[in-house]
């Protein structure tokens, strides 16, 4: 099926020389007409005005809808990814008059200590949606200097190292016990006071979706919880895979009162540090930090302490290991997240095999070429890591072998790989 480019970003479509062109147009002055929409958003916020009416209007507008649609849609997996028809097609179904009746797809993730998450895979309809209160919430988002959510996990890194070599050397991490599912409606809506009603409910919230199972959930990874029970927790707080939870998440967080202090605090999603000259100061900043989590906005929270000690016994932060070696910082990934991406390497391999043994070529080409994204991706986000050189090294010589007989080039499969990594909450996941 013939593809088209947008921004770096592939849409396969079926339509004629002549539909196409007038459709790149279309999105086009849609995409001019929501950077406008969105600006004068900017300004209200700033200005304060009641009412907000240039919210009104945004959420309203067509253009909005399918400049939005097309943002939300390059968001997806390429083997995913709406084509240009659908995109074309949203500005005209996505009305709140009713819920909306798209599929909301789950998915039971288990986690360490007999826990687990649900994610949600909405369609491109609620990711349209999701993605316009995004741009929304994003206005009169003000993050503290502590927040580093969407500025890359490098820059927290480099910062913790500093502040350990320059005498914060004990240190304490936090997170918040199920953070999206912490958050209730009522007080959600309070807190996102600048969307109509139903925008939180249908939307935000995903509440009266279909909801279907993409694999029934094994009965030991969900607690022994009935099928209405489990339905509860499915229906409870912001929905995990949602295009805008994050940014509301962040935004109620941005309301932390952390006081000014000699322990120094720094957050990324849910997760939080503490370091401290001192043992006492670090008790006290433990203290004052959960007595401040429970305050914020948008629902009940609850801090959990994960650990605490000695820099020079070595702590792990946003999947990164630092060691207190003297006056130097020792810094390595996590194991957790060196086994991620080398036991995703070996189902790569897998995966290869059983495409050849059908001579199903391409197939086990595209499986290399995701890999190859993921590997790009971890690199990026460990960036700061010891040695990151001859880890790169190391995963060619990895690919190489799982791909084998494949005649690839790798270096080219990874320059032209797109794909990101995003911090959510204890592990990396791809984006």
């Amino acid at each position: 099926m013939p593809v088209v480019d947008f921004r770096g970003v592939d849409f396969e479509h079926s339509l004629s020389s002549s539909d196409l062109a007038a459709a790149e147009a279309k999105i086009a002055s849609a995409i001019s007409a929501e950077k406008a929409l969105h600006q004068a958003m900017v300004a209200e916020f700033q200005s304060g005005t009641p009412g907000h009416p240039a919210v009104s209007c945004y959420l309203t507008s067509e253009p909005v809808k399918l400049a939005c649609a097309v943002q939300a849609g390059k968001k997806v997996p390429k083997r995913h990814r709406p084509k240009l028809e659908t995109l074309l097609g949203i500005p005209s179904k996505l009305t709140l008059e009713k819920p909306l009746g798209e599929i909301d797809w789950l998915t039971l993730q288990p986690k360490q200590g007999n826990d687990f998450r649900i994610t949600h895979d909405f369609g491109p309809i609620h990711r349209t949606g999701k993605q316009m209160v995004r741009r929304v919430v994003e206005c009169s988002f003000a993050p503290k200097s502590f927040q580093f959510t969407f500025l890359g996990i490098q820059k927290p890194i480099v910062q913790v190292r500093e502040a350990i070599l320059a005498g914060g050397i004990h240190f304490a991490t936090l997170d918040i016990k199920d953070h999206y599912g912490s958050f209730h409606s009522k007080k959600l809506a309070a807190l996102l006071s600048m969307l109509p009603k139903a925008w939180v409910e249908y939307v935000v919230l995903s509440r009266h979706a279909v909801m279907k199972w993409k694999k029934e959930p094994l009965l030991h990874y969900t607690q022994n919880l009935s099928p209405t029970e489990l339905l509860l927790v499915v229906c409870s707080g912001l929905p995990a895979g949602s295009i805008c939870s994050p940014i509301i998440a962040a935004h109620s967080i941005s309301m932390l009162a952390w006081p000014t202090s000699p322990v120094m605090l720094w957050n990324y999603a849910d997760d939080f540090l503490l370091l401290a000259a001192s043992a006492s100061e670090l008790q006290e900043g433990i203290e004052e930090l959960t007595a401040a989590v429970g305050e914020l906005p948008g629902g009940h929270f609850v801090l959990k302490k994960l650990s605490q000690g000695h820099a020079q016994h070595g702590l792990e932060f946003l999947g990164h290991r630092l060691t207190l070696k003297g006056n130097f910082i020792e810094t390595i990934p996590s194991l957790a997240n060196q086994e991620f991406i080398y036991g995703e390497g070996n189902k790569m391999g897998q995966r290869v095999t059983a495409a050849l043994k059908k001579g199903d070529e391409p197939t086990a080409i595209q499986h290399v070429e995701l890999y190859c994204a993921r590997v790009k991706a971890w690199l990026a986000a460990f960036a700061e890591c010891d040695e990151i050189a001859q880890m790169e090294t190391t995963f060619k010589s990895l690919i190489k072998q799982e791909a084998w007989p494949l005649v690839i080039d790798i270096d080219h499969m990874m320059g032209s790989a797109q794909g990101e990594f995003e911090y959510m909450g204890d592990e990396y996941q791809y984006a």
